[in-house]
Parts: structure tokens; C-alpha cells; sequence
């Protein structure tokens, strides 16, 4: 990386070279935080419900659409960032929820749909 002077004051501010500038689509990824307030607004469920300790299975389900959601839209995070988000929970949970997000996704439709609209609102398909 080079640095610019700028002005007379000396302040110095990065100048990437054409083969080291960052990728467009890098600094366009959803925010964590968005996708689990969109995911819940889906399901029909309050944040604090999603992140919370229910083990119901209408919001473990709602956190199984979210971690295969933040996986495919995130593959910079870790499964214990994930975890963090998602009420302090373990990476191995986060594992598990992957797992039991792919058998859902072929088996339960509704599951899929969710699963469909939340991809296509983040990544600009959709209005």
C-alpha cells in the first residue's frame, strides 16, 4: 500500500495500487443485526424472542433460516461470530444448525420460501 501526501499539513491517507483495491461486492455485505431483524419479521417473531433462550420450535426454526442465511451471505463469519449474534450460543449449535437447515430446506417448503426471500432481499433481486 502507498501513501499520498495531502495539503501541506502532512496528513497521509491510503492510495491502493488498481490490483489491490477492495472488492465492490465486499463492502456491500448485509450486516448480521439486519438479516436476523428481517429473518424475524418473516417468522413473525419479536428479536428478543430469535436470540433469546426459547428452544421452541418455531424460533429454533426461525435460527436455523438465519445461520443458513448469514453462511450464504457471510463466509467471512465464523460459526462462533454467529453464535455471538444469535444469543451467546456455542459454535457447535451454530454447526448443528447447518446441518438441520440443509434436511429442512428440502423437506419443509415454507422453510425453503423463507429461506428463498431473505437470500433474494439481500442480494438485490428483489425490490
Amino acid at each position: 500500500m502507498y501513501l499520498q501526501k495531502i495539503s501541506l499539513s502532512y496528513t497521509l491517507r491510503p492510495v491502493f495500487p488498481p490490483f489491490m483495491v477492495p472488492h465492490k461486492r465486499w463492502c456491500q455485505r448485509p450486516h448480521i443485526k439486519s438479516i436476523i431483524s428481517y429473518a424475524a419479521d418473516l417468522c413473525d417473531l419479536a428479536i428478543s424472542d430469535v436470540v433469546g433462550p426459547s428452544q421452541t420450535q418455531q424460533h429454533a426454526r426461525c435460527r436455523y433460516v438465519i445461520v443458513h442465511c448469514v453462511t450464504a451471505l457471510r463466509p467471512d463469519m465464523s460459526t462462533t461470530q454467529i453464535g455471538r449474534y444469535l444469543g451467546d450460543r456455542d459454535h457447535s449449535t451454530i454447526l448443528n444448525a447447518r446441518k438441520v437447515a440443509l434436511a429442512l430446506r428440502l423437506h419443509v417448503p415454507e422453510f425453503d420460501d423463507h429461506c428463498i426471500e431473505i437470500l433474494a432481499y439481500f442480494e438485490g433481486k428483489r425490490p
